[in-house]
C-alpha cells in the first residue's frame, strides 16, 4: 500500500524524488505538498484504493506523511466495508 501511496505523491509533486520520500517525511510542514496537490491526490487515492474521501471528513494532518495517509486510507476502507 505504501508504495502505491508514494507513487501517487510523486505523480503530484515535482519537489521530491523517490529516494527522498520516506514513510515519515513531513510533506505539508516541509512544503513538499500543498492543499491543491492534496485535492488532486484525493481523487487518485479514491480510485486506487476504492474508498470515499469526502472533503468535509479530510484533515490536513491526514496528509502529513505516507504513514498518516496509509492510516487514513485504512480507516476509511474499514468504514466503507
Amino acid at each position: 500500500m505504501k508504495e502505491k501511496i508514494k507513487a501517487i505523491i510523486l505523480e503530484n509533486t515535482e519537489m521530491l524524488t523517490a529516494e527522498e520520500l520516506t514513510d515519515d517525511l513531513q510533506l505539508i510542514t516541509s512544503g513538499f505538498i500543498d492543499s491543491f496537490e492534496i485535492i488532486q491526490m484525493i481523487d487518485r487515492f479514491e480510485q486506487e484504493f476504492h474508498v470515499a474521501l469526502p472533503l468535509e471528513d479530510i484533515e490536513l494532518s491526514d496528509f502529513e506523511s505516507v504513514n498518516d495517509i496509509e492510516r487514513m486510507l485504512l480507516a476509511k476502507g474499514e468504514k466503507s466495508a
